[in-house]
């Protein structure tokens, strides 16, 4: 005969029940990812904006403070974005006539 130890009620199973629910949520670190329309609502604002503060921009959005950095660490890798001390400033160009003159490079 076996027991069903879920079934049974008791304070004390109850409580090591509850600790080991609680231990389980402690340890869970959940990815937070952005969605494509977060990260397209960051760009126009950059793009509009010459220069922004990330206080500045988090009062805009009204994001999460850990999808807002995700988000700013993908542009500056896309090199998108410049974060200076003064804030944060839209540096993409894609402008074609700039990209093949870059790309065929100009001599002096």
């Amino acid at each position: 005969m076996t027991i069903d130890y879920s079934k049974l009620k008791s304070p004390k199973l109850d409580n090591i029940r509850h600790r080991t629910q609680t231990k389980k949520k402690r340890n869970l670190k959940l990815k937070i990812s952005p969605t494509l329309d977060n990260i397209l609502l960051i760009e126009n604002i950059l793009n509009k904006d010459s220069i922004i503060t990330i206080n500045e921009l988090s009062k805009k959005t009204n994001l999460n403070s850990a999808i807002l950095k995700e988000i700013l660490e993908y542009l500056e890798q896309s090199n998108k974005i410049v974060i200076s001390k003064k804030g944060i400033s839209w540096i993409y160009n894609n402008n074609e006539k700039l990209q093949k003159v870059i790309m065929e490079g100009f001599e002096l």
